[in-house]
């Protein structure tokens, strides 16, 4: 059986809805559907083996603080936490972060904004978002200083997207088209551009594959 092709979800407000916004609607809209689709077996075994695995290499978690930021319900906190990471989860959608609450019930949950995060400074060893940031256009900038702010010295960013001009970017632009899970105004990020606008706070030390990259504080 084939699944039938859908447009991306579209929202008649969204130039009256800010980004941070638009996020929470859009996941409290589609986070059920959005775990059974991306949460099956196959799914799990892929994201371990060519993000987690890639995106963590040569960080010793053990015993780590990590915020994984961004978290719907903690796909990638399974894999922290089999690694003896403390893990706490943040999400701006009540409905994701009511799901992480049940999926982790050991964890920190909190229900608020990457742009604002409320976390002391200097709070964690590592903060990990995999496929989060293409929803923060045009606000990447402010959430990746809120990231730093939070992060200790010499701590971790670590990210998975497909960045602009990459072979999954190419794909997924191309499945924006097909699957009804993604909002119209989600866009790829420039990595270059991120890089050159962070050179002064962050150093990028791997880049694996086209879509994995870990910068760490200097």
């Amino acid at each position: 059986m084939t699944r039938e092709a859908r447009p991306a979800l579209e929202y008649p407000i969204i130039d009256s809805m800010g980004t941070e916004e638009l996020q929470k609607v859009h996941y409290d809209r589609i986070g059920t559907e959005y775990e059974s689709h991306y949460g099956d077996q196959c799914s799990r075994q892929y994201r371990e083996r060519f993000i987690n695995q890639p995106m963590f290499e040569g960080i010793e978690l053990s015993g780590m603080s990590v915020l994984e930021a961004m978290c719907g319900n903690g796909q990638t906190t399974e894999y922290l936490l089999s690694k003896g990471a403390v893990v706490t989860g943040l999400d701006i959608s009540p409905a994701e972060i009511d799901s992480f609450k049940q999926r982790w019930p050991s964890c920190e949950a909190i229900c608020g904004s990457i742009f604002d995060s409320g976390f002391a400074s200097a709070s964690f060893d590592c903060v990990a978002i995999v496929d989060g940031l293409h929803h923060l256009h045009p606000r990447l900038g402010e959430a990746v200083s809120e990231i730093y702010r939070i992060l200790k010295a010499g701590g971790s960013f670590c990210f998975a997207e497909p960045y602009r001009g990459s072979l999954p970017d190419l794909v997924r632009s191309f499945w924006y088209k097909h699957d009804s899970l993604f909002a119209i105004n989600e866009a790829s990020l420039d990595l270059t551009e991120l890089k050159r606008d962070f050179s002064a706070r962050f150093s990028f030390i791997s880049e694996m594959g086209s879509i994995r990259t870990t910068s760490q504080q200097t």
